[in-house]
């Protein structure tokens, strides 16, 4: 299990959080500050993992937490890990389908020449995002 704490008040240094290619199932734990103190979770939001990877592809993903205990829970998946390097990763916070906050940090994934990967978009909720917008436009 990777560890990371990210303070919701953005600063200038993003938190790193390291994995490998292929590893698959790594379960991120992120624990949330806001300035010194914990950042209470409650029911009222909802957490949404999004990553752009250099090759410009994009990974969404659900992100799970336990109430009040100040914790989220990202697993990475197959494209999660697909490209090496420095991947920008943003976690949306939304109430009522507004998003309130974002959380930064990067996922730095090692190489692995036995990789085979192929690099690809993986949208968790497309349909959903794709029925929204064409509710917006009808």
């Amino acid at each position: 299990m990777e560890n990371i704490t990210i303070d919701i008040i953005p600063g200038d240094v993003y938190p790193v959080c390291h994995a490998s290619q292929k590893d698959v199932g790594r379960i991120i734990q992120i624990n949330l500050k806001e300035i010194s103190e914990y950042f209470i979770i409650d029911g009222s939001k909802s957490f949404v993992f999004e990553m752009k990877k250099p090759d410009t592809c994009v990974v969404t993903a659900p992100v799970t937490y336990s109430y009040n205990d100040y914790k989220l829970y990202l697993t990475t998946t197959e494209q999660m890990c697909a490209c090496s390097g420095s991947n920008i990763c943003e976690i949306k916070i939304s109430e009522r389908k507004t998003v309130i906050g974002t959380l930064n940090f990067i996922l730095e994934i090692e190489d692995n020449p036995d990789n085979i990967t192929e690099s690809v978009s993986e949208i968790y909720d497309l349909e959903d995002r794709i029925r929204e917008i064409v509710r917006k436009w009808s």
